[in-house]
């Protein structure tokens, strides 16, 4: 089987971490048998006189970050100014790719990830048909819970003629269901973690001492609203007596205005963690919290639980289920703050058992999240569906 994927969601130089999933996805597939040609969709600037290079030499080069091939095709916008208009946009990538994607021997399907503008969802619905194959579509949480307006439009129109919509989670669905993206055939398939990477020990690495004090609580993540990270600082101020300490991992637009707020308090913000040391900084917690107003499934509270660190968390999207335990679960609204910081004190008391949070995250290796997504595109590549759609 050979797919054909498109991503504007990838690690690049300047975001190790963008879109690890995604990376965790297409390795496997590919360690599965499937045959993947990956796009890495990119935007830049085009300045007059200058000319777009080749999708030769764009790339076919390894990923430094990722270690796997892929295509970069950009495409450009004159005057040094980048595509504002989503459509513009779109449109530059839908030529660009299937320029050379018809020229590729013969893909079976095209697997787009995400919803994000300019949308791989809508360029993917365009190339797939012009190639005269299905698609499929992916959607990760950001890509719904924000649409608005054009892009909500769009959401529907991709999710309805798709051969199969993939959602990280249940309550990703069904959101996208009263929004009227309602597919002809729907999946829940989750992110998943990579058991070899995290592990409770590991040789050579000192463990944390038991009952240790403070307490250690961490923060992996965007330093953004969307993802409870002003709320940090509020449930920390209400931990004065509780000998805790707060580790933030990430950055984002609240960067400034959280080390501003924190003074004074037992908080270390250590920046972006890339993805190598994302296991190390998991093993040194006691817990980790995920305050999120709005989620898909974040994909930090596996990597925890395989590592055998508890996680505290919203309800937002798929957070709940992929905790797996209400305990560890406190809803957003009203008092949220006092509410989170009182549940906090209640579970670093009562300790976690390391074994049955690394049990659980047994169930979801990237392997068998990678078996169940090639099944998906197996299905749609022998489906009739995109032929039919696209007049073949």
């Amino acid at each position: 089987m050979r797919v054909l994927v498109l991503t504007n969601l990838w690690p690049n130089p300047q975001v190790h971490f963008a879109g690890t999933f995604i990376v965790s996805r297409v390795q496997h597939l590919v360690r599965l048998g499937v045959d993947v040609t990956l796009c890495h969709l990119h935007y830049k600037p085009l300045w007059p006189g200058e000319s777009a290079p080749s999708w030769q030499a764009l790339n076919r080069l390894r990923e430094q970050i990722t270690e796997l091939p892929a295509y970069r095709p950009s495409w450009y916008a004159y005057g040094g100014v980048k595509l504002s208009l989503p459509a513009m946009m779109e449109s530059g990538g839908t030529r660009h790719v299937s320029r050379h994607a018809c020229a590729a021997p013969r893909f079976d399907v095209v697997h787009a990830h995400g919803m994000y503008v300019p949308s791989a969802g809508v360029i993917a619905m365009q190339v797939a048909q012009q190639l005269r194959v299905p698609y499929v579509l992916s959607l990760h949480g950001g890509d719904v819970n924000s649409a608005q307006g054009r892009t909500r439009a769009d959401l529907r129109r991709v999710v309805g003629s798709a051969a199969a919509v993939s959602f990280v989670s249940e309550a990703l669905r069904t959101h996208a269901g009263s929004l009227g993206a309602v597919p002809n055939r729907a999946v829940v398939i989750p992110n998943g973690v990579d058991l070899e990477r995290f592990k409770p020990e590991v040789a050579g690495e000192p463990a944390p001492p038991g009952g240790r004090r403070p307490r250690v609580v961490g923060y992996l993540g965007h330093l953004t609203a969307i993802k409870g990270a002003d709320r940090l600082v509020d449930i920390m101020k209400l931990l004065t007596d509780a000998d805790v300490r707060l580790l933030v991992g990430g950055r984002g637009h609240l960067d400034k205005s959280l080390r501003q707020r924190s003074s004074g308090l037992p908080i270390d913000f250590v920046g972006p963690i890339s993805p190598g040391d994302v296991p190390r900084f998991m093993r040194s917690l006691d817990l980790l919290v995920v305050p999120s107003r709005s989620e898909g499934w974040p994909t930090v509270i596996l990597e925890a639980h395989a590592c055998g660190v508890p996680v505290l968390g919203s309800d937002a999207g798929g957070t709940a289920d992929a905790i797996g335990d209400s305990t560890y679960v406190v809803p957003n609204g009203e008092d949220f703050e006092r509410r989170f910081a009182e549940r906090l004190c209640e579970v670093l008391e009562n300790k976690a058992d390391p074994h049955r949070l690394r049990r659980r995250a047994e169930e979801y290796s990237w392997r068998q999240i990678a078996v169940r997504e090639a099944e998906m595109l197996q299905t749609a590549a022998g489906s009739t569906r995109g032929a039919q759609a696209h007049g073949r």
